[in-house]
């Protein structure tokens, strides 16, 4: 049943514009196109008389295709089908779902910048993962810079299991810093951060967290010195360092970068892990290649532009984080199960989400 308090005047010259719940919409009749069997529910604005669907800012509106379709791609997408096998099941060509998955995909970002914010996390795991576009590797610069080897970076609470920011780019000190600013903005808190050995982490978050002092004048001749950095003391950070022989772990090694031991050992302890490790990032590292075609090894499931691989990468995470069911976070101390999505855990919605919630409600664009 379509609830009017979910839904708001699209006409920006309107008073009321983006304000849900402001009791000026009424029901204005149905919109029919028998021939594709598509029928909509007319509103209207009571204040300024506009007139538009219900799908009016959602994916679904102005599609030739029905809602059942729409759905079936989608969640095929985040079901890890391959464009090609998802327009074969459908009897569809790969234009319109690639159309329809790159308009989803935008659709699932903005959700996902709209609910991850003002976070309080106790440990923040983060990891790199390799995937490519189109070929793996090129010569020629600009072709390097559309296609060839990507890097997914991902950052997961290990309380919720919820991926907390990711960015789709190049493994260099430039998009490192992109993606912890990003993640930075969202948190509220210092957590406990832990990564692999990657240099990048450290230059930034010494980047992020310090102040510079300058340095009083000597009044001698020459260069004078530049300002020293100081470290926020409340700062933690660790990294896992893995040494393997024949493709296997033979030997971990945990180090403490910034921040105080004791302090480190009560942060885990308060977590679900007993040590320092980037294992709960690199168990969703695996989902994502499950779930996502686009980041499967040995496959022709590659994507061929950078567009529709963050298209896919935010419908997989918005999937993950808020609509499909995590095993370990459904289990109860005293062995019953209550279904509960990461989103859900990190007490970020009050219930789990279905893709209606998702994608039929309007954004405020």
């Amino acid at each position: 049943m379509l609830e009017l308090k979910e839904y708001f005047c699209p006409n920006d010259k309107c008073k009321h514009y983006g304000q849900r719940d402001a009791g000026n919409l009424v029901k204005a009749g149905t919109y029919t196109r028998r021939h594709i069997g598509i029928k909509k529910q007319m509103l209207q604005c009571r204040v300024c008389k506009h007139r538009f669907s219900e799908t009016q800012s959602t994916i679904f509106a102005g599609s030739r295709y029905s809602d059942d379709t729409i759905r079936s791609i989608i969640v095929s997408s985040s079901e890890g089908v391959s464009v090609r096998a998802t327009a074969r099941i459908l009897k569809l060509s790969k234009d319109p779902v690639n159309k329809i998955v790159l308009k989803a995909g935008n659709h699932a970002q903005k959700i996902l910048d709209d609910l991850l914010h003002s976070l309080h996390l106790n440990e923040c795991q983060m990891d790199e993962l390799w995937s490519f576009i189109k070929k793996k590797t090129s010569n020629k610069d600009e072709i390097k810079a559309q296609y060839g080897q990507k890097w997914v970076w991902t950052a997961v609470d290990t309380a919720s299991r919820l991926i907390v920011s990711h960015l789709a780019g190049d493994r260099t000190l430039e998009s490192c810093r992109v993606f912890l600013h990003n993640l930075t903005k969202k948190l509220v808190n210092i957590p406990l951060y832990v990564t692999d050995e990657l240099p990048h982490y450290k230059t930034v978050l010494n980047e992020i967290y310090s102040t510079e002092i300058p340095v009083d004048k000597t009044g001698k001749m020459g260069r004078p010195r530049k300002p020293e950095r100081k470290i926020d003391p409340e700062l933690d950070y660790a990294t896992v360092h893995k040494t393997r022989e024949k493709g296997k772990v033979i030997k971990v090694e945990r180090r403490i970068i910034f921040g105080d031991e004791k302090r480190i050992e009560e942060k885990i302890a308060i977590g679900p892990g007993s040590k320092i490790n980037t294992s709960y990032v690199e168990r969703i590292n695996g989902t994502a290649r499950k779930d996502n075609s686009h980041l499967r090894r040995s496959s022709l499931t590659f994507a061929k532009e950078m567009p529709h691989f963050k298209a896919r990468l935010a419908i997989f995470v918005l999937f993950y984080n808020c609509i499909n069911i995590h095993s370990t976070l459904s289990k109860n101390p005293d062995k019953t199960c209550t279904p509960r999505t990461p989103a859900l855990s990190a007490k970020l919605t009050e219930t789990n989400w279905t893709f209606e919630t998702a994608f039929k409600r309007p954004l405020i664009l």
